[in-house]
């Protein structure tokens, strides 16, 4: 009887192991290997629904696109989209801003973002994150990498235009978390704008786990951060956002966020304003779920754009 028990035992401790072992795993595939979706449909999806006008996509902004390899070995795809020339420019300085699109999604998903710059006379850049759209497949990292594959695509545009330009980023969700955690990497900088970014990835997992599996951070995030590094991956603790903020006093940062977002929770914005500093501003736009505070707040969010390059004395 003793040696049934202590089997039971035993089989139900490698029975709970092995659950925890292949949540964990779960857990890691949408972290390394997420679903990426076919970037042609994307921009299909994009046309269809109103957020990309096509006619001006393809022929009024004189797209150029390119092929940029990566520190790592990959290929990064973007394309290069130039200013109005109907817009007069206040120096002789070029401008230029780096759009970076979120988790699961591709370059197509920066294009709402573009005319907002270019009616202030800047040029555009859009590319798709490692793993995603038309670039090369390599593990998602949530804004490690992705951070090192933006300053290469930054020290791109420099070798194009000259090192002497007005650059900065703006990005949403793991977009934001890449310009956040790529600001002290590069030092020629000239501004940062992150919307509804993450300000500590073992922090939204961890929520995101018990909001839609019910579990405990403990043993599963560890165990899952485990399987990240050993996939090629990184451990989650080595993407703070908050951290890299904190080490940049003398960038100018914008912090933006949608007031109903549950994916990314709002309150992730203090975290970052509050690590920033040096100059800093923040808005919440309300009726704006994740990813959503341009669509639902168009005029404010842009506004709020040029109210902060107009602060920082970039326009």
């Amino acid at each position: 009887m003793q040696n049934i028990i202590i089997i039971i035992i035993l089989a139900l401790f490698v029975l709970i192991v092995g659950l925890v072992l292949v949540i964990s795993f779960g857990l890691s595939n949408l972290i390394v290997t997420p679903h990426t979706p076919d970037p042609n449909q994307c921009y299909i999806d994009e046309i269809a629904k109103g957020k990309i006008i096509k006619e001006e996509y393809e022929s009024d902004y004189h797209r150029e696109d390119f092929k940029l390899q990566s520190d790592y070995g990959y290929m990064i795809s973007g394309s290069f989209i130039p200013r109005d020339s109907n817009v007069m420019l206040d120096d002789k300085k070029e401008k230029v801003v780096v759009l970076v699109h979120g988790y699961q999604f591709c370059q197509f998903g920066s294009v709402k973002y573009i005319n907002i710059f270019r009616k202030l006379g800047f040029h555009c850049v859009i590319y798709d994150h490692r793993n995603h759209g038309y670039s090369d497949k390599a593990v998602t990292t949530m804004g490690y990498y992705e951070a090192r594959d933006l300053k290469k695509v930054c020290d791109y545009i420099r070798t194009k235009l000259g090192d002497d330009i007005i650059l900065g980023t703006h990005g949403e969700s793991m977009g934001a978390a890449t310009v956040m955690m790529n600001a002290p990497l590069d030092d020629k900088l000239t501004f940062a704008i992150e919307d509804c970014g993450y300000s500590n990835l073992s922090d939204l997992l961890a929520y995101s786990l018990n909001k839609v599996y019910h579990l405990p951070r403990f043993p599963f995030l560890w165990i899952a951060s485990l399987f990240s590094r050993l996939r090629g991956g990184i451990f989650f603790h080595q993407v703070i956002p908050k951290n890299e903020v904190a080490k940049c006093d003398a960038l100018p940062m914008l912090f933006l966020h949608g007031e109903q977002d549950d994916f990314v929770p709002t309150s992730s914005i203090n975290e970052v304003y509050e690590a920033k500093r040096g100059y800093r501003r923040m808005r919440i736009f309300p009726n704006a779920a994740h990813a959503e505070s341009y669509w639902n707040n168009k005029e404010e969010y842009s506004q709020e754009i040029e109210a902060f390059l107009k602060e920082i004395k970039i326009i």
